[in-house]
């Protein structure tokens, strides 16, 4: 039993090798749509532990080709198929950043406010630099469909924790937000 549990090991350690050196051969030989392609087609040969390595990497090349759609669309296959809770963050973050880049600010705000009440997440005081970013994108996005309410609170969200510049353009983004607000209240 002990030596088919070795030979086990064995066997899956030379896979994953070997799916690794198809990912980093194409990776190397390839750039823009090529890459997404030939990263595509090896996502159902390799091992499960590498697909969330192969979707980042398709992410990237889309957002460097502005291919927005692709790059929203990776970024959500990433999210699903990790359980590592920075990269589901930062997957998040950056699909809601193709959505905004888009202007399809509804989904944005849905998938923002879907993983900002995530609980390990929900404490906006103890907000990650990715955490502040999904605050500061739910900003925008909110701001965009009008909805000022929901974009004066996210940007609220991150004042207690901002400095200097950012506090000062936080405060500014506020007050001008209450301006609006007020202009649009009924008299």
């Amino acid at each position: 039993i002990v030596a088919a549990v070795v030979l086990y090991q064995w066997k899956e350690a030379e896979n994953k090798a070997e799916a690794q050196s198809k990912i980093a051969a194409v990776i190397l030989s390839t750039e823009g749509a090529g890459r997404i392609k030939a990263l595509e087609a090896l996502v159902p040969e390799v091992p499960a532990e590498l697909v969330p390595s192969i979707y980042l990497e398709i992410a990237y090349t889309a957002e460097q080709a502005q291919d927005d759609a692709k790059a929203a669309e990776t970024w959500a296959k990433l999210y699903a198929s990790t359980s590592d809770q920075p990269l589901k963050l930062a997957a998040a973050v950056s699909m809601a950043n193709a959505l905004l880049a888009m202007n399809k600010n509804p989904e944005a705000i849905v998938v923002l406010e879907e993983v900002l009440a995530l609980p390990e997440y929900a404490d906006h005081k103890a907000a990650s630099g990715m955490v502040a970013q999904a605050q500061m994108s739910l900003a925008i996005a909110a701001a965009r469909v009008g909805d000022l309410q929901k974009s004066k609170a996210a940007y609220e969200a991150l004042l207690p924790e901002a400095t200097g510049l950012e506090k000062d353009f936080l405060s500014r983004q506020i007050n001008m937000l209450d301006k609006k607000l007020a202009e649009q209240a009924p008299k």
